[in-house]
């Protein structure tokens, strides 16, 4: 989960390369062109601090290793030619310890300039080597390349190859290493860029430690894709998920299953896999748009197979496989966090007593509605066709969009949510949610509606939300169902065009002014003023009549037979 608050300034999206261009060009296409090749393996990433931390300790460990044999050397070439001199022993002794205290030195993670005398005690130095010595034979456990095991039967039977999701954190890590133990297949990782902030390079340097080929490695940014064929489309239809949840979890699960399909065709992959947990929505959302592009996929749920049912069973397996686990990792987590250019969801541990206040720090996009500016922030938005496309004045592409409206709200205190939904496989969660980007698109978006649409055109795209927003939630995405809706608020979004002046103000959005091309407002029509006769009142008197006479006719007739 992200630690630190929004930046200054919103970071714009990081250009394509090629590879993510390929990408993108792949999602114009619909989900029937899914089983194209459409995506190329990332290229190689530069090592971060972390994967710097992991390899200087090894440089370390080996160091401490060859001054310890060197030192050991001396001291048997000094006993062989002075057998009992006690001078010379002693000389030998203090340049050994003086070898290994240095050797303790180099490998400590907290050494200081000046180290204190106790850090030279033989056992501190004796420690220390054993530590280097174990982190040695974890990098060369890890470093080994994995060589599949044909005939390997695992719970899903048979699998040749498969495309896992990975993020490089402990868990998808964990699953990479069962996948090799338990189907002895070989694995392709594909790690999404949503905009969750995270850096992604040392998922590469991960994939690799684990034995994974550098052809297998997909490392892909896809956020300009997932906001403008998804959430812009979620968007158009002002869809929320049981009156107040923006399913900012939920749009994004059909993306990664489609690229996982893509490069499971390109690879020749015959297998998908997850890390989502046996207990929630992501499982059937996943597998949903598996099975929807690719029939025949098998699909592997290691939280359905596994006996890893605790995170004691999890850290034990870590560790006899020589996977790296954080300190913090170690200690149970206050929440489990869920990321990407729309929203940051928490969940779990601290947060499953829905009575039970969150606590203020763990928010990471936004500031308390009390800690916001005391003055509002004026923005306006424009649109083309139901899709925001300028910021004051200046065009943005539709991730820069999200990552500009996102600074804006989170700075107003925006987009919080603290709900309890109900779970699509039968029981209640409570959530906690940040959009504060999602938040200012949907209130402007559907303010601009109110000129643009007709009375009939938004009182049905209200009577069909409910039911879009639900296909979503469920995983639905690719459905005929949801294709069929999106189509007809498609053609009603057409007429979307404009532009919205609106207010933030501590955790607040006040639209208060728009104008549009295609707007149906006519101030002759709806002035209290003289109308120049674009209206006759008159006209009124019959309209009510006609609207009453159901009602009339219903009392007269039951007040008769009740007599």
């Amino acid at each position: 989960s992200d630690s630190d608050k929004p930046a200054a300034t919103p970071a714009a999206p990081a250009k394509k390369d090629s590879s993510s261009s390929s990408s993108s060009s792949s999602s114009s296409s619909s989900s029937s062109d899914s089983d194209k090749p459409a995506t190329t393996p990332a290229a190689p990433a530069k090592k971060d601090s972390s994967s710097s931390s992991s390899s200087s300790s090894s440089s370390s460990s080996e160091s401490a290793e060859k001054k310890e044999e060197k030192s050991e050397s001396k001291s048997s070439s000094s006993s062989s030619s002075s057998s009992s001199s006690s001078e010379s022993e002693k000389k030998e002794e203090a340049k050994k310890k003086e070898s290994s205290s240095s050797s303790s030195s180099s490998s400590s993670s907290s050494s200081s300039s000046s180290p204190s005398s106790s850090s030279f005690n033989i056992n501190n130095i004796n420690k220390n080597i054993n530590a280097n010595n174990r982190r040695s034979s974890n990098n060369n456990r890890l470093n080994k390349k994995f060589v599949p095991m044909a005939g390997k039967v695992g719970p899903s039977g048979e699998v040749k190859k498969v495309v896992l999701a990975y993020s490089g954190g402990l868990d998808t890590s964990i699953i990479l290493k069962w996948l090799q133990d338990t189907y002895g297949c070989e694995v392709v990782t594909f790690t999404a860029d949503l905009g969750q902030g995270e850096e992604l390079g040392p998922a590469k340097v991960k994939a690799l430690k684990m034995g994974v080929k550098e052809e297998n490695i997909f490392i892909v940014d896809v956020r300009e894709e997932f906001v403008k064929e998804y959430v812009f489309p979620m968007f158009r239809a002002n869809a929320i998920y049981e009156g107040t949840y923006l399913l900012g979890t939920s749009i994004a699960r059909p993306l990664i299953s489609k690229k996982q399909i893509e490069i499971a065709n390109q690879v020749g992959a015959d297998a998908v896999c997850h890390g989502a947990t046996g207990k929630g929505n992501d499982q059937v959302r996943f597998e949903i748009g598996y099975y929807a592009l690719k029939p025949d996929v098998k699909v592997i749920a290691p939280w359905r197979e596994w006996d890893l049912d605790s995170r004691t069973k999890l850290l034990a397996y870590a560790d006899k496989n020589g996977i790296p686990v954080a300190a913090s990792k170690r200690q149970e987590q206050p929440y489990s966090t869920d990321a990407n250019l729309l929203h940051i969801s928490y969940e779990g541990n601290a947060l499953e007593d829905p009575w039970e206040e969150y606590l203020e720090d763990m928010f990471t996009r936004s500031v308390s509605p009390e800690n916001a500016p005391n003055e509002p922030t004026y923005i306006e938005l424009e649109f083309e066709k139901g899709d925001p496309v300028a910021l004051n004045g200046e065009r943005l592409s539709p991730a820069e969009m999200l990552t500009a409206l996102n600074k804006l709200g989170g700075d107003n205190g925006i987009g919080r949510l603290d709900i309890v939904e109900s779970r699509y496989v039968g029981m209640k969660s409570r959530g906690v949610y940040e959009t504060p980007g999602g938040t200012v698109l949907l209130a402007m978006r559907r303010d601009l509606e109110s000129i643009c649409l007709d009375r009939g055109e938004m009182h049905y795209k209200d009577e069909i939300m409910p039911k879009y927003a639900e296909l979503l939630y469920n995983g639905m995405w690719f459905s005929p169902e949801r294709e069929m809706m999106q189509k007809s608020i498609d053609q009603a979004a057409q007429h979307v065009n404009g532009t919205v002046r609106a207010k933030l103000y501590k955790g607040n959005v006040m639209c208060v002014g728009r104008k549009s091309p295609t707007s149906l407002y006519d101030v002759n029509l709806s002035t209290f003023e003289e109308d120049g006769g674009a209206y006759d009142q008159k006209d009124a008197a019959g309209f009510i009549k006609l609207n009453a006479l159901r009602l009339r006719t219903l009392k007269r007739r039951r007040t008769d037979a009740g007599k």
